[in-house]
């Protein structure tokens, strides 16, 4: 079929386009276009050749199930929206000249005209987009895995420095998991949560050895100087860019439902589930576990101690969900 150029149309000379439509075309010089009357294809505009790798000829007067533009499993999904003249936007497998494969997102639309009756199709090219994609989420993972490569090198300098609690964040971090994986929480959030409870006590760096490691109780001087662990921590992170509020997590895992924790006294809603999750995590393996001060106390107990707390030191739907993953679930918390 002879073929006229027009612009950046290319269409079949016995096709008359009007004006609108032609314009509607060179408006939308990102895309590949195609124009169907029902029975054949009318014009193309050159995006559209340039993105397929065909010329005018191969595509002008062919059926648009035959050109070969689409891709064996977008087909059917092409002939059940050509049946309907369904209109719209979603994205279908096309295939160039060469036979490779790609995603495209096309844009469907049917016009009417004095003479004819005309579906419009705009498509773009997903496939730099898919790329860059593909791109980002490699380079997102390569940084997460240092991200945590480098909390477990923290965790490990501190416990180095307080070997009676050695495992101690690790295990918070696991249970802190359990727990709101339990609760329903999103990956993302557990994977915020997971790094929050493994870092939860990095302020203890600045601790004096001799505090972190005393047999017996700690006077409450010593005690004041403890519980800086939880600013000192914050001011460690809080400069650092990261999706989710470990800093803050480092600093409210002591603060209670009631406004009696520390540092802040804060209260209700103004602690974050992160912080109320990773701080009913803290203290049951506290308490289920050795201390340089105490034997372990051991689950029976530390469970009623969080129970007791529900709703008022604790968030009730974190000590029930903790509960069910210690009691029914089987969760080992101690040494």
């Amino acid at each position: 079929m002879d073929v006229v150029a027009n612009s950046d149309l290319v269409f079949a000379d016995s096709f008359e386009i009007e004006h609108d439509i032609q314009q509607l075309v060179q408006d939308l010089p990102f895309a590949g276009v195609i124009g169907y009357d029902g029975k054949k294809i009318c014009f193309v505009n050159q995006e559209c050749l340039k993105i397929f790798g065909k010329t005018a000829g191969e595509l002008i007067g062919q059926d648009l199930l035959s050109a070969g533009l689409i891709a064996d499993s977008s087909i059917e999904d092409v002939k059940s929206r050509i049946g309907t003249a369904t209109e719209g936007v979603y994205e279908l497998r096309c295939k160039r000249s060469d036979g490779s494969i790609f995603p495209a997102e096309v844009y469907a639309k049917e016009l009417g005209g004095s003479r004819y009756r005309l579906r419009l199709a705009a498509i773009r090219d997903l496939s730099p987009l898919h790329q860059a994609r593909g791109q980002k989420e490699a380079t997102e993972e390569k940084y997460k895995r240092l991200l945590f490569n480098l909390v477990h090198v923290l965790s490990h300098t501190l416990e180095k420095r307080d070997p009676y609690t050695s495992g101690h964040q690790n295990r918070v971090a696991q249970l802190s998991k359990a727990i709101s994986t339990q609760m329903g929480m999103s990956d993302s959030e557990i994977e915020g949560i997971v790094l929050s409870a493994q870092l939860h006590d990095l302020g203890k760096i600045s601790i004096p050895a001799e505090t972190l490691t005393k047999i017996g109780k700690l006077s409450s001087l010593e005690f004041s100087v403890l519980q800086i662990h939880t600013m000192q921590g914050y001011e460690i992170l809080q400069g650092v860019d990261l999706p989710w509020p470990v800093a803050q997590v480092c600093r409210s895992h002591h603060e209670r439902l009631d406004g009696s924790g520390y540092p802040d006294g804060l209260s209700g809603d103004s602690i974050g589930i992160e912080s109320r999750i990773v701080g009913v995590a803290d203290v049951l393996e506290a308490m289920c576990n050795p201390r340089p001060y105490r034997k372990a106390l051991g689950l029976n107990v530390a469970l009623a101690e969080v129970r007791k707390g529900r709703g008022i030191h604790f968030d009730k739907e974190v000590v029930d969900a903790a509960t069910s993953v210690l009691l029914e679930h089987g969760f080992n918390l101690q040494l």
